[in-house]
């Protein structure tokens, strides 16, 4: 045969058998005929196959004659009419016949001929060292590789030969015979990518291991030990085809099985966001316009999307009721952010104005997928954030939504969740995964449902010191761990390793209290009770209840600080007619910080350590408890406190751009780690949160804060 005979390859991949038929479509005298070559196999509907062939002919007028050979005669069947000049207009092949092909120059590549089609391609391309041979048809799994071809002589039929495909495929579960399950993600499976090689690759790193990406240790709470975790995108660029779909766009890859994010049950990203619509991806930037995640089919496995960039789930108005927000901008210095108030999202169209996650996300979610998260605000992304939403998770008892948005609560940000589900937003994953799942959301379709936190009114925005600071001050604190309170003695404990747990437990939740021995910080849970049922209080009595807790608890500390408190809430509007959302509340969550007692300064202390929360339940009751408070031993090291303003130039000095950063909030107090650290001694620090003060660096200054020893 002279390689001018063959020039182009289309291909379908399915699951097969064996069995055998020969099928033709209705004459209807039409101009073009297509021949269609396959092999025997019991997995194939044959009257569903002619019936489907039979319509596409009808709607097209062009002929399609099915001829099936045995499979164990088909290969050299096929060979022989490729070789001899006679092959068929579309037939099948595995991915090895498709390359053998290929190699003896039978068939040549699609290329040309996707370009001249009439209409984008949505369907993959079976590529073999970079040039397209086939197009899928069926969904693709590991144990599948069938594909198909087409001659010289059919190139007019191109065009007809792309409309059976598509068609084809659009009625594919009806044809085939063998139900294709897709499968779940691994459990326990995470991976990461980053947008940006700043401080945003450590913290994908942070986010799995704990370590940035030389190693060092930076983050105590992280992603599980026992997890299967990865860090992917490392050393690639242009990598936003990795969060594309194939469906949407041809280029979509985003169930690679190396860099796909669709891959695995948790994916996180850090890195740059802004406008809504976009973010950075190594060198060029994602729309969430190509993404489609959890799909089935559609073999994306994802059930939890987690991001970290500003602004990409920004949802509402840009400006709270009674705020003024500039319009040049989205997130500049002191109380000026925008996208805080989800709450009040009027309906609007997708806009940089008026930002609608259902609109923007919900084109992106499907029904699989258990929740996506991100920040409808600036937001910060560093190894703090990190260590927050783990111990969020693994100590403090925190369920999935709660962890994240709760981890990336700094200031003014405002984290949120967005799931499907039907009505009852009980019964989403925003309530009912206490811990992660590999399995399909399964709560419906009918409704999107939102998660985010709202800041009670009596709680500060901000850590800003008011007074004045001392010029002498120990910059150390030593400590050791915490005693068990009196009441907690009498109680059996269970010991593994550094942890104590109670014998007896509260259903569904585990033990009642946990104690860490390195830290002595105590951790107890109640029960949790439904959305809807309880009345919602005012912001007076949950600080109430919250000091009724502390009693109980035998937690009372003299030098704690006035009470911050947050309420988780949740809103909902019909996928088919999201106008006016429809609110609730999940839970409420009350802070109690530590301050420390130098010689008469009262200092304030940050981290994750020397904080008391109590998480309650709508009517008050205890949903979970923690106290991380270590006990103080002694001072050290007393010398002059570094200035304030020498200070925050220092940190302005170590962000990227000086010049393009205002000061967003400060603090300053020695640093407590997390209850499962450690620790002999409190260091003393000035924090900075810094953000970009012009629209156009937002994309590429990310907010930061910076750290520096006092």
């Amino acid at each position: 045969m002279k390689g001018s005979r063959v020039r182009l390859a289309i291909g379908i991949l399915i699951l097969l058998a064996t069995a055998g038929f020969m099928l033709d479509s209705p004459a209807v005298g039409q101009a073009q005929k297509l021949e269609l070559l396959i092999w025997q196999t019991d997995a194939l509907d044959t009257d569903a196959l002619f019936k489907a062939v039979s319509e596409f002919t009808r709607a097209t007028f062009i002929g399609v004659q099915i001829l099936s050979v045995p499979f164990g005669e088909y290969q050299s069947e096929l060979t022989a009419r490729l070789m001899t000049g006679d092959p068929p207009d579309v037939f099948w092949a595995t991915d090895e016949m498709l390359r053998e092909f290929a190699k003896l120059g039978a068939i040549l590549p699609l290329d040309a001929a996707i370009r001249r089609a009439p209409e984008p391609l949505t369907l993959e391309k079976r590529a073999i060292e970079g040039r397209s041979f086939g197009l899928q048809v069926g969904p693709a799994v590991p144990f599948s590789d069938i594909t198909y071809a087409i001659s010289e002589e059919s190139d007019p039929k191109v065009e007809a030969i792309f409309q059976l495909v598509t068609y084809l495929r659009s009625c594919w579960s009806g044809i085939v015979r063998v139900r294709l399950v897709q499968p779940n993600p691994p459990l326990n499976t995470a991976i990461a990518a980053h947008g940006n090689t700043d401080w945003h690759i450590d913290t994908a790193n942070e986010f799995l291991f704990g370590t940035d990406m030389h190693g060092a240790a930076t983050a105590a709470n992280h992603c599980p030990d026992t997890w299967t975790r990865r860090h992917i995108h490392t050393g690639l660029t242009n990598t936003n085809h990795f969060y594309y779909d194939k469906d949407l766009t041809p280029s979509g890859d985003d169930t690679d099985a190396t860099n796909g994010i669709d891959t695995a049950m948790l994916f996180f990203y850090a890195g740059h966001g802004f406008p809504p619509s976009s973010w950075s991806t190594l060198g060029n930037g994602a729309s969430i316009s190509n993404v489609s995640i959890g799909d089935d089919p559609g073999w994306g496995m994802l059930r939890y999307y987690w991001q970290c960039s500003c602004t990409v789930f920004a949802h509402g108005l840009a400006c709270c009721p009674g705020d003024t927000c500039s319009a040049t901008h989205p997130c500049p210095d002191d109380a000026d952010w925008w996208y805080q108030c989800p709450g009040q999202f009027s309906g609007s169209a997708d806009s940089l104005s008026t930002p609608n996650v259902y609109e923007r996300w919900g084109a992106a979610i499907n029904p699989n997928l258990r929740m996506a998260c991100g920040v409808s605000t600036c937001g910060y992304c560093h190894e703090g954030q990190m260590n927050s939403i783990w111990n969020n998770y693994n100590n403090l008892g925190y369920d999935v939504a709660d962890s994240f948005i709760e981890g990336l609560h700094v200031g003014n940000v405002v984290p949120l969740c967005i799931t499907m589900g039907g009505y009852n937003a009980s019964l989403t994953p925003l309530v009912t995964d206490a811990t992660f799942t590999n399995l399909p959301n399964t709560s419906g379709t009918s409704h999107y449902h939102i998660q985010y936190l709202q800041t009670f009114r009596s709680s500060p925005i901000g850590g800003s010191f008011v007074g004045k600071l001392p010029e002498i001050l120990a910059k150390q604190v030593l400590v050791k761990p915490g005693p068990i309170p009196e009441q907690w003695m009498e109680d059996e404990y269970r010991i593994d390793k550094e942890w104590m747990t109670t014998l007896d437990q509260i259903e569904g939740r585990g033990p009642r209290a946990r104690i860490n021995r390195l830290s002595g910080a105590m951790y107890v849970a109640g029960p949790g009770k439904p959305l809807g049922e309880p009345p919602i209080l005012s912001e007076e009595s949950y600080l109430e209840h919250a000091w009724r807790h502390l009693d109980a608890l035998d937690w009372q500390e003299e030098l704690a600080a006035a009470p911050t408190g947050v309420r988780m809430l949740i809103a909902a509007v019909p996928i088919e007619h999201p106008v006016g959302q429809e609110h609730s509340q999940k839970n409420v969550i009350v802070s109690f910080s530590r301050r420390i007692d130098v010689e008469g300064t009262l200092v304030p202390v940050l981290g994750e350590g020397g904080l008391m929360e109590i998480q309650m339940n709508n009517d008050g009751t205890l949903l979970n408890a923690s106290k991380v408070w270590r006990q103080v031993v002694g001072l050290e090291q007393w010398e002059r406190l570094k200035p304030y303003d020498e200070a925050l130039a220092e940190a302005l000095e170590q962000t990227k751009a000086p010049s393009a950063y205002g000061l967003s909030d400060w603090a300053w107090g020695y640093v407590e780690e997390a209850g499962n650290v450690a620790q002999d001694r409190l260091r003393l620090v000035y924090r900075f949160w810094f953000v970009p003060s012009q629209s156009e660096t937002v994309r590429d200054l990310a907010p930061v804060m910076i750290e520096i020893p006092a």
